[in-house]
């Protein structure tokens, strides 16, 4: 019996993670975060401090712009990606907390829903514009599932 229940929490998380990498690829897919190639090269190093012997005031501020452009891209690219992903972790959460009725992938979509939502605010925590917003309205939105979902079960 104990194996079992180690069994399907072990499923449940597995299942959690791929949804998870499932929507990584495919976000990253569809809309691609800056490749760093594009941005630097041997005429424009990533970093350039006045030790190195090719160094020069003029290098040095095209590398800075350089580095700006490149983070400016990758905030840009982050807050597609927590626009994507706060809603497919709520819309997970919900599927797994009132559609689902197989106890397993129930639990599973719960966590999925939970981890894209916790990875969108986390990693996109500089860029996302509205990150304490929806860093609120997440927690609200899961406090109001959990709440229903122990109501309903014990009715």
């Amino acid at each position: 019996m104990q194996v079992v229940i180690v069994k399907e929490h072990f499923f449940s998380i597995g299942i959690a993670v791929l949804l998870l990498m499932t929507l990584y690829y495919g976000v990253n897919a569809v809309v691609p975060p800056p490749n760093e190639k594009a941005f630097f090269s041997d005429e424009i190093p990533r970093y350039v401090s006045k030790a190195d012997p090719e160094y020069t005031p003029e290098l040095k501020k095209r590398a800075d712009e350089t580095s700006k452009n490149y983070m400016e891209a990758r905030k840009q690219h982050q807050s597609i990606v927590c626009s994507i992903y706060i809603p497919a972790g709520l819309l997970a959460l919900l599927i797994g907390s009132f559609w689902l009725k197989l106890e397993l992938l129930s639990t599973a979509f719960i966590f999925g829903g939970l981890f894209m939502m916790i990875t969108a605010i986390a990693s996109g925590w500089d860029s996302y514009p509205l990150r304490f917003i929806a860093s609120v309205l997440t927690l609200l939105a899961v406090i109001w599932i959990v709440k229903r979902q122990f109501q309903i079960r014990r009715a």
